[in-house]
């Protein structure tokens, strides 16, 4: 159920366009991305998160693909979404799909990393009505991530072309590593 039993009197008092207008207010105020579509894959519902993260508030048209409209890409950042690929899309096929990558460029979007997670909205019959997509910025997580790949590879670099001996133990004394000119030194080479 979408609402505790037995409902709150403010809802059972209200009309369906109250309710209605109290689920778009909640909605709106979320801090990530949500985008509704319906079957014809016209938006039913998009809040302020969701265009501001995409970079515009301006509504595809309905036989536009949104890949080129919005600069969806794949997670090589070069390649634009497939027709119909998105998982937006996917969605309305029946896949759900969670935490979906995606990497955004556009017009006034340099470079944008998101995190896509997706749903069909099914009738009462379980047909599929709609879909729905949750998505958020996760770009300074990315970041931090080929940061700290990077300084992993300069310390790798560094570690095994040392014509110095280094070693790494833990603190108890273990062994952890040692490369190759230490192995030399000690005659294990």
């Amino acid at each position: 159920p979408i609402f505790p039993s037995p409902l709150p009197d403010f809802l059972t008092a209200g009309s369906a366009e109250e309710i209605a207008d109290l689920l778009r207010l909640i909605l709106a105020q979320v801090g990530e991305g949500i985008f509704v579509i319906n079957s014809a894959r016209e938006i039913v519902f998009r809040n302020d998160a969701a265009s501001q993260l995409l970079g515009t508030s301006q509504f595809p048209p309905v036989v536009t693909e949104w890949s080129s409209f919005y600069g969806f890409y794949l997670p090589d950042m070069v390649t634009l979404y497939p027709a119909g690929e998105t998982p937006l899309f996917q969605a309305l096929a029946g896949r759900s799909r969670t935490d979906v990558p995606i990497y955004i460029r556009n017009a006034t979007v340099a470079g944008r990393w998101l995190s896509a997670t997706t749903r069909p909205l099914r009738n009462r019959d379980g047909g599929i009505w709609g879909a729905v997509s949750v998505f958020r910025d996760i770009t300074p997580e990315k970041r931090a991530a080929e940061t700290l790949r990077e300084s992993e590879e300069r310390f790798r670099v560094i570690f095994e072309h040392n014509s110095g001996g280094i070693v790494i133990s833990s603190v108890e004394g273990a062994l952890i590593d040692a490369n190759e000119a230490f192995a030399r030194m000690v005659g294990y080479s």
